[in-house]
């Protein structure tokens, strides 16, 4: 095998270069267009699931206590499209094996235990943190106002030794 020349070596260098800047340009105009059109997909299936919801019995039911509803609400909506999004697109089931037990498991209700876990954490820690935090300006502050104030409630759910 006989090595490059410097001039072949330059060239093949500049041609390397070119296909590596082709790529990255084809990859950032892909990167744009996905960015304008991720949010408008996400809110398509937030409408189907809006409509569907909408169609149904749920929607004149208060889901869970009165004080939780609009949150309860908000959670079903957003599991019933991630369902219709995994069905529609991707095929999944609407019963899935759970790795770890080997049982099926419905897929709306694992997603929906999902969302609420999801809501309950928004409403329980990320929205008092936010106001501690807007309270005092500083995160250390608001983090330590959160806990004490778990530590005072009287129905706390996390059990200390």
């Amino acid at each position: 095998m006989r090595s490059r020349t410097t001039t072949e070596s330059a060239l093949y260098c500049a041609a390397t270069a070119w296909k590596l800047s082709s790529v990255m340009r084809t990859r950032a105009l892909l990167g744009r267009a996905t960015a304008r059109s991720l949010p408008a997909y996400t809110n398509y299936w937030f409408y189907r699931a809006l409509d569907a919801f909408a169609a149904s019995d749920m929607a004149t039911a208060v889901i869970g206590r009165p004080e939780n509803h609009e949150a309860n609400r908000v959670a079903y909506i957003k599991a019933m499209r991630t369902r219709l999004q995994l069905t529609e697109v991707y095929g999944v089931e609407t019963s899935v094996l759970a790795a770890e037990s080997g049982r099926r498991v419905d897929l709306f209700t694992t997603l929906l235990s999902l969302e609420l876990m999801t809501a309950f954490f928004t409403v329980d820690y990320m929205q008092p943190y936010a106001r501690h935090l807007n309270d005092t300006g500083n995160w250390r502050m608001a983090l330590a106002r959160l806990g004490f104030a778990g530590l005072l409630q009287r129905t706390s759910r996390t059990d200390f030794p």
